[in-house]
């Protein structure tokens, strides 16, 4: 119906045929100096487009029936003009971009490639009748890009009613298209796993006692004697665990004076050495008369008379022979002890070993369990310790201090053969009973070592950790896009689920395997990203195949809101296939009612004047740009017209449009 339009709009404009069939031979009409009375046509088929590819530059005409309608005579047709994107000048005299294209006082100042006329394009025989049949799609080669043309450059296609111009198609490109999809779907990086710290590697804990004796009535201790103390404490500074001390007065003299004396001795000494051990550090501190010394001292056959004696019978003894025979034994009891508690600094590579072993000799102890009894669960507190001991381990080569080889090493599911088995639908470890030691390392590589983990190996990784409870959502998604991204499989298992999400629902009844929630439904979705993909590998004239795959992937992204980066690559891939609508509809939630993400609002205006096209130079056809200038800085203003996702910068032509892109270089 289009082509029908223009032919009757280009009906009026046209003039007396022209004979060559050349470039130069094409009679432009002449234009008036307002623009506005130049008519610039996008055709509105579902599947119109340009593609520049190496056998020239094609275009899409539609349906044969309707292309029949519009070229009817013999010197009706088209032409590409290329032109390259090439430096202007501002007001101010600095230069910037300036549109090459039209300015309202040329018709042409692109490069013209020779017109293609009716027999071309309808394909007709000697007999005028046509190889297309009726709904056929009209694909018309415009001739080839020649050498020497810049990949930064527009292609127009002209309209020739009678060998006159009567119509204009403006397309961006660059290197064959603007809006490029790459057919990967990007992969999300893992949250770090939270590796337990509560593991504490087998060590043994020695203890040494350092004593202080005092003369008559004094607290401070032998200086020589706290130094030697304190020079241990720094040598096993972070090994230290407990320290105790006991302090004593001896018996003689009354207890008020011997409570100050043992009390100052006690204080003094762990004053002394707090300062120089961690705050974990318990202390124990007691003190007293040393009346357990005295009773074993009077087992001495000369002081056996004293054993039935009260205590104030003892002291008055005491006190009234401390300076004789007595002194020496008085002299025993006063003194304080200090008791270190420590675990001896022993090498990383030994407390290495010694986690590794226990994990091995706990592994084996119920990897034997599961084989004798099939089926039977491992007690949890088993699990947690080999847990924790792994987690230790996991630590440790990530703090540098133990070597990959040593980890990847161990063994971590009690059926390690899942590992070498095919892959296959419904491979899985869930079932393993020793599951989370082998999901905590997967997890672990795929976080830390991506770069190390080669494309089957990681495939292999998300497929067993996606089917376990506690792993984060981005694994499956990780898988599935892996699965799409990835090559035709080396493996020989039919493991294509995105080719037909039903045959995979027969395969895991068949099995017994459960979808996880929505599974299909995702099955589905990533079904539809492969017709796409495979689509796109068809070429061009194959695109329409993807139309209901792209419908899907657009409602399907509307009830399941994708993270706002994920929106822009859809926004691209509708792009690639001409869906305008699909494009900017992904876009609006993050510039709608108020714009919250600058760089989605660029690429929708982008998309917007693309869809929309240059067709005439009414003020309401810039609002959004003139809007976008309040909203965008001066220098993301201009770069809506300047880099390779970029507004056609034909539309500058309207002089209010080019004073404010002027204006804003001027900031």
């Amino acid at each position: 119906m289009l082509f029908l339009l223009l032919f009757l709009i280009c009906l009026s404009l046209s003039g007396i045929p022209a004979g060559a069939q050349t470039a130069s031979s094409v009679k432009p009409n002449p234009l008036p100096e307002d623009l506005q009375a130049w008519k610039r046509y996008e055709p509105a088929l579902k599947y119109s487009g340009l593609k520049v590819t190496a056998d020239g530059i094609i275009f899409n005409a539609g349906k044969y029936r309707d292309a029949a309608l519009f070229f009817r005579e013999k010197f009706d047709g088209m032409i590409a003009e290329i032109v390259p994107f090439a430096p202007y000048e501002c007001s101010s005299g600095q230069a910037f971009t300036e549109p090459s294209r039209r300015n309202g006082k040329k018709a042409f100042n692109g490069v013209p490639v020779v017109p293609v006329y009716r027999s071309k394009i309808l394909r007709l025989n000697a007999q005028g009748r046509s190889s297309y049949k009726p709904n056929d799609l009209v694909f018309v080669n415009l001739g080839p890009l020649e050498a020497g043309i810049p990949d930064l450059r527009e292609i127009n296609v002209l309209f020739l009613k009678n060998n006159r111009i009567c119509g204009i198609v403006s397309f961006h490109h660059l290197r064959d298209t603007m809006f490029r999809y790459y057919p990967i779907i990007p992969l999300i990086p893992l949250p770090p796993p939270d590796l337990c710290t509560c593991y504490q590697p087998p060590e043994k804990l020695q203890t040494v006692a350092f004593r202080f004796y005092y003369a008559v009535n004094e607290t401070i201790p032998d200086p020589q004697m706290i130094q030697r103390v304190q020079n241990f404490l720094h040598d096993n500074f972070s090994g230290i665990s407990r320290i105790s001390i006991t302090s004593f007065a001896s018996i003689e003299g009354s207890y008020p004076l011997n409570n100050r004396l043992f009390l100052s001795r006690a204080s003094i000494l762990s004053d002394s050495m707090r300062q120089h051990v961690p705050a974990n550090v318990s202390f124990s501190v007691q003190a007293a008369e040393n009346w357990e010394m005295f009773r074993q001292q009077i087992n001495d056959p000369l002081l056996n008379f004293l054993k039935n004696s009260d205590t104030s019978k003892v002291r008055k003894y005491v006190n009234e022979n401390a300076l004789g025979s007595l002194r020496p034994l008085l002299d025993a009891q006063r003194y304080s002890e200090v008791l270190v508690s420590f675990f001896p600094s022993v090498p990383a590579a030994t407390i290495h070993r010694q986690a590794i072993t226990e994990y091995l000799t706990l592994f084996r102890k119920y990897q034997s369990q599961c084989q004798k009894q099939p089926g039977a669960s491992l007690p949890k507190e088993a699990i947690k310790k080999m847990a924790d001991i792994l987690d230790y381990l996991l630590l440790e080569l990530q703090a540098g201090r133990l070597s990959y080889q040593a980890v990847d090493t161990l063994p971590l599911l009690a059926d390690m053969q899942v590992f070498q088995q095919p892959l296959m639908p419904g491979l899985s470890m869930a079932k393993d009973p020793l599951m989370p030691l082998a999901a905590r390392k997967i997890w672990y590589d795929l976080c830390y070592r991506p770069h190390e983990i080669n494309e089957d190996k990681e495939l292999r990784f998300l497929l067993l950790l996606s089917g376990v409870g506690g792993t984060p959502p981005e694994v499956e998604y990780n898988f599935q896009a892996r699965l799409i991204n990835s090559a035709a499989l080396k493996t020989p298992s039919d493991f294509s689920f995105f080719s037909s999400p039903e045959r995979l629902l027969k395969l895991t009844q068949l099995t017994g395997t459960n979808l996880p929630d929505k599974g299909l439904e995702q099955m589905k979705l990533f079904a539809h990203f492969e017709k796409i993909n495979l689509t796109l590998r068809k070429g061009y004239e194959k695109f329409g195949e993807a139309a209901s795959s792209l419908r899907y992937i657009y409602q399907y992204f509307n009830a399941n809101p994708p993270s706002p980066k994920f929106r822009k690559d859809l926004a691209r891939l509708f792009m690639t296939f001409l869906a305008y609508d699909y494009a900017t509809g992904i876009l609006e939630p993050l510039i709608l009612p108020e714009v919250t993400d600058q760089e989605a609002y660029s690429l929708w205006l982008k998309i917007y004047y693309v869809k929309n096209g240059v067709r005439d130079l009414k003020p309401a056809m810039y609002e959004p740009l003139f809007k976008a200038a309040s909203v965008l800085s001066p220098s993301s203003f201009c770069k809506l017209f300047e880099e390779e996702e970029r507004i056609n910068f034909q539309i500058l032509d309207y002089k209010p449009l080019w004073d404010l892109y002027c204006k804003s270089h001027s900031y």
